[in-house]
């Protein structure tokens, strides 16, 4: 149970984008309550994630087959939302 939570969260992200999202009051910016640390991946074969969270950071690698949104990320846990982007600027 608990690992479908994060998984949720990380594809509801990848699939709205953060404009839909309701702004956090000041508190959940500052709380950390999931980690995201591991491997995650998507339905079989959309993507992987492998993570590593330090505190509110988070580094790692993205693997999408068949396309060229593959490299290192890195992003930031506030409250239960995962944001990341990758560091190769796409």
């Amino acid at each position: 149970m608990t690992t479908i939570i994060p998984l949720v969260l990380i594809a509801g992200v990848l699939t709205l984008g953060s404009g839909c999202a309701k702004p956090p009051d000041w508190i959940e910016q500052t709380l950390v309550t999931v980690d995201v640390t591991g491997t995650w991946r998507g339905s079989p074969g959309a993507f992987e994630l492998k993570l590593e969270q330090h505190g509110s950071k988070v580094t790692g690698t993205i693997f999408v087959p068949v396309s060229t949104n593959t490299g290192a990320i890195e992003g930031s846990v506030s409250g239960d939302v995962f944001r990341f982007r990758q560091t190769s600027g796409t």
